[in-house]
């Protein structure tokens, strides 16, 4: 399976300090994704790629997304073969300007040929290519993650301040050697 690097740019404090390592890991066998209850969600392929979010497992299963049906869940430890850490991004450059409203807003642009999922926090979405997707929260920190097919997962964690409009912009490097996600970011007038 092909595998990209997946970049973003943030203009905000981000804390490595809260990260948890991440890992790209295959199946070693067909297994079910479950919910937390133990419920089957999908059905999945040996050798399907998922992206796991932390490097401790809970009740013997990881927290991963699936990268090919971009479905979260569990799944058992010994049913996975980490493939390689992923990092979070080192550049972070998620560019803000003043607000008049007091809640942060932020928003976010696919300006790609290429579907892209966004999580943010709770928050699951998939973007269109050139698709804008506006999101309302309160100030605080932030968990977010981007994914394409074929590209590793970008995560970090973002400090969203209040009086600010936040502004990101996705896109695929479409070099062919090595097809990375990357990142342009830019105020708005």
């Amino acid at each position: 399976m092909k595998t990209g690097i997946l970049l973003i740019s943030a203009l905000l404090g981000s804390s490595s300090t809260m990260i948890a390592q991440n890992y790209l890991a295959y199946t070693k066998s067909h297994v079910y994704l479950l919910d937390s209850t133990n419920a089957e969600i999908k059905h999945i392929e040996k050798g399907d790629a998922v992206f796991i979010e932390s490097e401790h497992p809970r009740h013997g299963k990881y927290k991963v997304t699936h990268l090919k049906s971009k479905k979260d869940g569990f799944i058992s430890k010994h049913d996975v073969k980490i493939y390689k850490e992923v990092a979070p991004s080192e550049k972070s450059n998620l560019i803000s300007k003043n607000s008049e409203v007091k809640d942060p807003i932020v928003e976010i642009h696919n300006s790609s040929r290429q579907v892209l999922m966004v999580k943010f926090d709770d928050v699951e979405f998939e973007m269109q290519p050139h698709e804008t997707h506006t999101l309302k929260v309160t100030r605080g920190n932030y968990y977010y993650k981007v994914y394409a097919d074929g590209m590793d997962a970008h995560y970090d964690y973002a400090k969203l301040q209040e009086f600010k409009k936040y502004d990101w912009d996705f896109y695929v490097d479409e070099e062919p050697v090595n097809n990375n996600l990357g990142f342009n970011s830019s105020k708005k007038d």
